[in-house]
């Protein structure tokens, strides 16, 4: 131990060494505190998608299989809906890169996210303003569900989907960030 000859600090440092342990601890936190929140935007991702998933299930099971169950009446799915359950496959690909700080596969969580995730959101949400417009000023539509119009049920389905995606993103850059910081050390 460096106290035992009777100095309070080893010999060959001004005491301010520690500044280094310190930003490298700081940078080790929000790694830890990042990853937390990129898996809880995955997870919640994963949850939303299954309401993609049973809609399409009832939708094809009363198609093809109304002789052996009856599911309940739910609208056909629209092909933004399959375009975004692709982005699954990057949300899983994140998830997997934060167990061992795998970059390439949080890139291309990050990638995914933006191409397959918001891209089809966006444009839907783009390309029914209008239904929605109208529907604000007439308050009358010819599809609904259960008696309430299902542009608005897909503009609130949309809007959190949205937000999800925005926080994946966001704390997916984070990381990538912490990361890159830690490799331009080691060098």
């Amino acid at each position: 131990m460096a106290s035992r000859n009777g100095t309070s600090r080893p010999t060959g440092t001004d005491g301010n060494d520690y500044m280094h342990r310190e930003k490298v601890a700081s940078d080790y936190e929000i790694s830890v505190e990042t990853k937390k929140f990129v898996r809880y935007s995955i997870w919640m991702h994963l949850m939303m998608a299954c309401i993609i998933v049973v809609q399409m299930i009832f939708y094809f099971g009363n198609k093809y299989f109304s002789e052996l169950v009856e599911f309940p009446e739910v609208p056909k799915p629209n092909l933004w809906e399959y375009i975004w359950l692709t982005s699954l496959v990057p949300a899983i690909a994140g998830y997997f890169s934060l167990n061992r700080s795998r970059k390439s596969l949080l890139k291309f969580y990050y990638v995914g996210t933006v191409v397959l995730g918001l891209g089809p959101i966006l444009s839907t949400m783009l390309f029914n303003a209008s239904d929605l417009l109208e529907y604000a000023q007439t308050k009358q539509t010819a599809n609904t569900y259960h008696d309430f119009p299902i542009i608005v049920l897909w503009y609130m389905y949309l809007f959190v989907v949205v937000q999800i995606h925005a926080f994946g993103i966001y704390f997916s850059r984070v990381l990538l960030k912490v990361w890159n910081k830690d490799i331009k050390k080691r060098r």
